[in-house]
C-alpha cells in the first residue's frame, strides 16, 4: 500500500502528528500551541519523520524541518510548508488533472 503521508500545511507553523510511528526522537521540549479552533494546548516537542513517494515512486522518510509537536488526538500529520521552503525543498501545488502532463500516471499516483 502506498502511503499518504502528511499534509503539506500552508498555514502550520510547524510540524504536527498523532502518530507515534512518526515520532524520530523526542526533544525533551513542550510547546504551547495554538490550533485554528479550540483552545491552545501544551505539546511534546519532537524530531518528526513522514513517509511519503517521490516523484520515482522511491519511499523515504521526510524529516520535517525543525521542532515538530506529537498529540495523540490528531486525525492527520501536518508538515508546514513554510518551514518546508525555509530548509530549501521547493513546493509545487498541483491537482489531479494535472498528473498525466506532469509525466506521472494517474493509476500509479491516485493521490497526485
Amino acid at each position: 500500500m502506498q502511503p499518504l503521508g502528511a499534509v503539506l500545511d500552508t498555514g502550520a507553523k510547524r510540524g504536527a502528528t498523532g502518530t507515534p510511528a512518526e515520532i524520530l526522537s523526542r526533544t525533551g521540549t513542550t510547546l504551547n500551541m495554538q490550533p485554528a479552533v479550540g483552545t491552545a494546548k501544551k505539546m511534546t516537542g519532537i524530531l518528526m519523520g513522514a513517509e511519503t513517494i517521490d516523484q520515482h515512486g522511491k519511499f523515504f522518510i521526510l524529516v520535517a524541518p525543525d521542532v515538530s509537536v506529537y498529540d495523540p488526538g490528531m486525525s492527520d500529520s501536518l508538515i508546514s510548508a513554510g518551514r518546508i521552503l525555509e530548509a530549501g525543498y521547493n513546493v509545487n501545488f498541483r491537482i489531479p488533472s494535472d498528473a498525466l502532463m506532469d509525466g506521472f500516471a494517474p493509476d500509479t499516483f491516485p493521490l497526485y
